[in-house]
């Protein structure tokens, strides 16, 4: 349907593009999207464990590279307003293999992302330039990318 229709039927909008809109009961649900040139992706809606909706929707590509179990590696790119924020592919040390949209409830708080501590500052491995992005503070890993050499790499709370 057309953009005007889907925001008619409450629906979000993201482009001036055609919009396929889908009114899902709570079951799991995969779409499979095939585009005109070949590229396959998914997108599986994970119900809550306690009902009421859906926890997270799984995207993934299935037409790249592959690990050694098959599975398929993505390309990422995390945006926001203005420069990008981070950037995976598959030659990274730890590959993105699928990306994890979480749906928090109305009422959810949102989570503090990956929380930056006041020492402990990170050098870009390759090129050696100080990020100067502090370390996990709770006790997860960054993924960092160096804004000289562009490198993506992972910063863990104990490096």
């Amino acid at each position: 349907m057309k953009r005007e229709e889907a925001l008619e039927q409450d629906f979000a909008v993201y482009n001036g593009g055609d919009h396929i809109c889908l009114n899902l009961g709570g079951d799991p649900t995969t779409i499979s999207v095939r585009t005109p040139d070949g590229h396959k992706v998914t997108f599986a809606f994970t119900p809550r464990p306690e009902g009421e909706g859906y926890q997270c929707v799984d995207i993934q590509s299935h037409s790249g590279p592959k690990n050694a179990g098959g599975i398929p590696l993505q390309t990422v790119a995390l945006l926001g307003q203005g420069p990008t924020v981070a950037v995976s592919n598959p030659k990274d040390e730890v590959p993105t293999t699928v990306i994890a949209l979480n749906l928090p409830k109305k009422e959810d708080v949102w989570p503090k992302s990956n929380g930056l501590g006041a020492t402990g500052d990170s050098v870009c491995p390759s090129c050696g330039n100080y990020l100067g992005h502090g370390k996990p503070d709770d006790g997860r890993p960054m993924l960092l990318r160096c804004g000289d050499c562009k490198t993506v790499f992972v910063k863990f709370p104990s490096s």
